[in-house]
């Protein structure tokens, strides 16, 4: 039985499909959007498999009806226009409504024959790689609606994901598929189902929508013509003209680094031109792409705004961002969280003798969908860049705060395994974090995840990357990580990092250790002891015996920290 699970709020969705904002509070009291959270665009059919199940017990007795569907999910034909998509827009997630602004999402209009006009993912955060069809005719282009985007087989039905128009609904507070029963019903008019985009004069294009969103274009089910929580609030695509540095020349000498961040690091490459400095893959996710600064004595600036590449996994443009940082207090979460104000670069002291780079405590640098606007996907704080050394040893620290949960076992079926990994070895040298597996072991045996169990792998595997997830049973948020299981009975459960090169590992730590006989949850030595455990249903209230239903657990440990599991109960 999994952990997880995506909600339907009334009759509707739950999974972010592209990247999600975090809401994070300004200084003024209001809400900015900064923080891109780890919500990667949904492909898989289990995912999928569960948004239907959950549409279908969430709307059982649904009666809502139009005159006219149609199954054509078309194939773009003609010239494409590779465009950068901005906007805001809305998703249900843990049943609540979210709106959430975006940047920079890499996106496409094919111009046909005949005044045809194809949109790609018409609904920026459900991604479906698929096109709606409409006419031009002079400045604008009209989609004619439903259109379906995605078929979807549920319990031997297809079931079709429509793009169509939204009508709020201000007794219910709710938007309502246009021309239904239940719009009907509810006094809502009757309209034209129909999305238009105009083309502006500088070759630019918005989305039609007036200014109190009481029409929208949004997702809804065939079936039952419900709406699943994605839709438009504001959608404007540019022509995207962004370029990658070049980097150095190919004289240049270029130098191994390592750019470290907090208890964590990635490899990059650093090259000198005269008062030019060039830093290959500052941005681990990036590991090609150059960005360029400028030496002054003992200082070297990297502008903010540099573009560094397209991102697969969030579908957008991202960028380089210098910024500083102070830590503010959300009382929602009981947490400090940093919030991040722009900088027109990032600058370093620079120490020629040893090649060092040491940023500010109070800067950062980050991976951003724009140039400006701080949206970003991964954060480093006080980034320092320092020359590798020649060779070091292989042998990788120990990971540690390993703490392992079973309270759950009898409640939702499955224990886990929370820990942080280092990426040092024991000399406290940097390695190379895609070298670094780690292993489990059960009763002293080295355990073997299952497809059988593990759905989610195409493989068994023992050895497990450092940064493997696939957002179910593995769990990576930098070095920490959980790891779920389903046995029971065990006694001691160990954990090991390897350094693995071709194959072979090459450098092994030391095996932590923890002894799991009669204990709901325990840690090793060095660990951060659980403080309370509490459960909360999706309305916020605290609950003191999850029967079943879907839950928020959270931990608080005795440092005052916190963290939070999702978890479900049939």
């Amino acid at each position: 039985m999994k952990k997880s699970t995506l909600l339907l709020m009334a009759s509707a969705l739950l999974l972010p499909a592209v990247a999600v904002a975090r809401n994070v509070k300004t200084l003024d009291g209001g809400v900015a959007m900064q923080r891109i959270d780890n919500q990667k665009i949904a492909k898989n059919s289990i995912t999928r498999g569960q948004m239907l199940e959950n549409r279908a017990k969430a709307s059982q007795n649904r009666v809502a009806k139009v005159s006219e569907i149609s199954d054509v999910i078309y194939e773009a034909a003609g010239e494409a226009k590779t465009l950068a998509r901005s906007g805001a827009a809305t998703y249900a997630y843990w049943g609540q409504l979210v709106e959430l602004n975006y940047n920079n999402q890499i996106s496409e209009l094919v111009m046909g024959e005949d005044g045809e006009v194809y949109m790609k993912n018409p609904i920026s955060q459900y991604a479906t790689d698929s096109y709606i069809k409409g006419t031009q005719k002079g400045n604008k282009i009209t989609f004619e609606l439903p259109q379906a985007v995605e078929a979807l087989n549920f319990q031997g039905e297809t079931i079709y994901m429509l793009v169509s128009m939204l009508q709020y609904s201000e007794a219910k507070e709710w938007y309502y598929p246009c021309n239904t029963d239940e719009a009907a019903a509810l006094g809502l008019p009757k309209i034209k189902d129909e999305l238009t985009l105009t083309v502006n004069e500088d070759g630019s294009y918005t989305m039609d929508i007036d200014e109190d969103k009481t029409l929208i274009p949004g997702m809804i089910y065939s079936d039952n013509l419900s709406w699943t929580g994605y839709s438009e609030l504001a959608s404007e695509w540019k022509e995207f003209t962004d370029t990658l540095n070049p980097g150095p020349s190919e004289n240049a000498a270029v130098d191994n680094v390592s750019v470290l961040y907090g208890n964590m690091g990635h490899y990059a490459k650093i090259a000198f031109e005269g008062d030019n400095v060039f830093v290959q893959g500052i941005c681990p996710a990036q590991p090609e792409s150059w960005i360029q600064g400028k030496r002054d004595g003992n200082k070297i600036s990297f502008p903010s705004g540099q573009y560094v590449g397209e991102d697969s996994d969030y579908n957008c443009y991202t960028y380089f961002v210098g910024t500083t940082f102070e830590e503010l207090w959300d009382d929602y979460y009981e947490e400090l969280y940093n919030f991040y104000y722009y900088s027109e670069a990032l600058t370093f002291d620079y120490d020629e003798a040893t090649m060092t780079l040491t940023s500010g405590n109070k800067d950062a640098m980050l991976y951003n969908t724009s140039d400006k606007d701080i949206t970003y996907l991964q954060a480093f704080i006080s980034p320092m860049i320092a020359k590798q050394p020649a060779e070091i040893s292989p042998i990788p620290e120990k990971p540690y705060d390993v703490v392992f949960f079973d309270e759950d076992m009898e409640f939702f079926g499955y224990s886990c395994l929370s820990f942080e990994l280092p990426v040092f070895n024991i000399d406290g040298q940097l390695l190379n974090i895609n070298d670094l597996y780690y292993k489990v072991y059960v009763d002293g045996e080295e355990f073997e995840f299952d497809v059988n169990e593990y759905y989610e792998l195409d493989d068994n595997m023992v050895l497990i990357p450092y940064n493997f997830t696939e957002e179910y049973d593995f769990i990576v948020d930098g070095s920490y990580h959980e790891v779920y299981f389903y046995f029971e009975g065990a006694d001691e459960i160990g954990l090991q990092l390897c350094n693995v090169k071709d194959g072979e590992i090459i450098g092994a730590s030391e095996i932590v250790t923890v002894n799991l006989s009669g204990v709901e949850s325990i840690s090793d030595g060095n660990s951060n002891r659980i403080a309370s455990t509490k459960y909360y249903n999706m309305n916020g209230q605290e609950v003191s015996n999850p029967a079943q239903g879907v839950f928020v657990k959270t931990v608080k440990y005795e440092d005052g920290s916190v963290r939070s599991f999702k978890a479900i109960k049939k």
